[in-house]
């Protein structure tokens, strides 16, 4: 566990799961990705009550446990738990903290009938809140969020106002871009939840319940390894790459199969971005940038032209 957190400390996935005990504890767990896409649990509570004193405990541990490594968090996902989220935002001061997109819509699809009542416009409401969490723009979110003032009920507009208006870049696909490595949702921790479930079984004791979590996880990391062992025993063909520098076969080279393939799109719309090579001695370091007359196209945004999309540092005898 601790070695996977001070590998992969940039994104942390946190969630609670139920049923896996006879007294109907929270298991609470939190996760993070290593650099072939394989999940790694890093830490795990037992909540009797989830409160506000039981999280503070939690996550403050968490954290005087392992200071270094979150230290380097980018990035946290989780659901809309307002007492987890407070106490993270104090212990992970400035890192953006992402309310997972799934989430979103269930809390949209269980808030929505309590406060709206008109049936001729709930489908569409539903509708216009469910764009609202894909929207792509700042500009498409207001335009869906003015038509959703126009037919839903003054009680709903007034708890989306309060909950979710002033925080929308926290649960919207145009506003989760920072730090997130690509991730918009929890699925990674629902996809162990649900091997949790599985394998562990619901309705533990709390003694039988560490017994199988603990013959899960050798399975787990077994699997793992399999996984990992073949970026080792298979190499996959160098594409051609057209570019005197070659930079996607360097790339190709150094990264991992699932790492490459999350940045090959970005080479295949090569006539976006410039490539940058600066030597820094024992390394080299390599720039790509977005180009000025697409940075908007590609940012959904309009940041500056000038901000790095990618920097890899890689030894000189590699190149």
């Amino acid at each position: 566990m601790l070695k996977s957190l001070e590998a992969f400390p940039e994104i942390l996935f946190i969630d609670g799961t139920y049923k896996l005990l006879q007294l109907n504890f929270t298991v609470v767990v939190i996760l993070v990705d290593d650099a072939n896409g394989c999940s790694e649990v890093v830490a795990m509570g037992i909540f009797v009550t989830e409160d506000n004193d039981t999280h503070d405990w939690f996550l403050n541990t968490f954290y005087k446990q392992n200071p270094e490594a979150c230290k380097k968090v980018k990035c946290i996902m989780s659901d809309k738990d307002t007492k987890e989220r407070g106490v993270l935002s104090k212990l992970f001061s400035g890192v953006p903290l992402h309310i997972c997109k799934f989430h979103s819509i269930q809390i949209f699809k269980r808030e929505f009938p309590k406060k709206h009542s008109n049936n001729e416009t709930f489908k569409e409401c539903l509708e216009i809140l469910q764009k609202l969490v894909y929207s792509s723009s700042e500009a498409r979110y207001m335009q869906l969020y003015n038509k959703l003032r126009e037919l839903a009920s003054s009680t709903f507009i007034q708890y989306f106002d309060k909950e979710w208006h002033n925080i929308r870049k926290e649960w919207t696909d145009y506003g989760m871009v920072d730090e997130n490595l690509g991730n918009l949702t929890n699925n990674h921790l629902e996809s162990i939840n649900q091997k949790f479930k599985a394998t562990i079984e619901k309705q533990n004791s709390l003694i039988d319940f560490f017994k199988r979590y603990f013959d899960w996880e050798v399975s787990h990391n077994y699997e793992n390894d399999i996984k990992l062992s073949k970026c080792f025993t298979k190499k996959r063909l160098t594409e051609a790459v057209k570019d005197t520098a070659d930079f996607q076969s360097q790339y190709q080279e150094l990264l991992t199969i699932y790492a490459y393939d999350k940045i090959k799109a970005m080479f295949d719309k090569k006539n976006w971005l410039n490539f940058l090579e600066v030597d820094h001695g024992k390394f080299l370091i390599m720039i790509i940038s977005y180009k000025s007359q697409n940075a908007t196209v590609a940012n959904n945004e309009n940041s500056s032209c000038k901000k790095a999309m990618v920097t890899k540092l890689y030894k000189k005898k590699k190149v």
